[in-house]
């Protein structure tokens, strides 16, 4: 039994390293390579240089890419964050969400978004509203929706059901417990709600390459296209600083997601 027991020990301790260093090898890769002084995107660089980086924030095409994403990941967050935490007060505190209405809206975690946009390819194109930046707002929010549906659930079945018979008693309306009790107990998690369908939209390339503008494109999109052109170490130099800022945006939500334990 103890030998067993040190051999799933160890095969879990084996396979969590293996994939640790299956994520992390490649951007071992990606930010040297990022300073390379070179043409081509190599490992290990021959030289070192910032003149990708230089290049990056001196271009007009990335900069029209990335406020097109910034664009569309804000307004993804401001649709589908007030959508997920009504779904999510509607199924844990009214009980009026059911099993399949449940089922229904967690339907983008299942099904492969290649296969939503592909659809909604052939629908957009019939509409007449194919690369149009608002239907693009609302193919990432409704991917994103999922996420931040579930992350409410978990904040708010974690109250105290007390808390909020306790306001009503004292008086408080509907509006008034969700406006100046709940919101304030779960605040944590609606920013990491909306840093999390930030972050979904901002990488969504599937749903930008398909029904997304073309000129200019998201910045996912135009960096699949420009590796298809060429390979430079210019696509290094915006995967770094894409790195730099989800490490950043991570460990907020890292930090909200502890204070909101407490």
């Amino acid at each position: 039994m103890m030998t067993r027991r040190l051999a799933i020990r160890f095969g879990g301790s084996a396979y969590v390293l293996v994939l640790s260093l299956f994520l992390v090898l490649p951007l071992l890769i990606i930010v040297p390579s990022s300073f390379s002084a070179g043409e081509a995107l190599v490992f290990p660089p021959k030289a070192y240089s910032l003149r990708w980086y230089e290049q990056l924030l001196s271009s007009s095409r990335w900069h029209d890419s990335a406020l097109l994403s910034l664009r569309v990941a804000l307004c993804a967050v401001v649709l589908a964050v007030p959508i997920a935490l009504m779904a999510a007060l509607a199924s844990v505190r009214f009980r009026t969400v059911s099993s399949s209405q449940r089922i229904f809206l967690l339907l983008p975690i299942v099904v492969p978004h290649s296969v939503i946009a592909t659809g909604l390819f052939t629908l957009l194109l019939k509409l007449g509203m194919l690369e149009d930046p608002v239907m693009l707002v609302v193919v990432h929010a409704t991917f994103a929706l999922p996420y931040a549906f579930l992350l409410f659930v978990s904040a708010l079945e974690a109250i105290d059901p007390l808390i909020w018979n306790a306001a009503a008693t004292l008086g408080a309306s509907p509006q008034q417990v969700l406006s100046k009790v709940i919101l304030r107990i779960i605040w944590p998690s609606v920013i990491s709600a909306a840093l999390l369908v930030l972050v979904m939209s901002w990488d969504e390339i599937v749903a930008s390459v398909f029904v997304g503008p073309i000129s200019p494109p998201t910045l996912p999109s135009l960096m699949f296209s420009y590796l298809q052109e060429t390979v430079t170490p210019v696509v290094a130099a915006v995967a770094s600083l894409l790195l730099v800022i989800s490490i950043a945006i991570g460990v907020v939500m890292l930090a909200l997601s502890g204070r909101n334990t407490k």
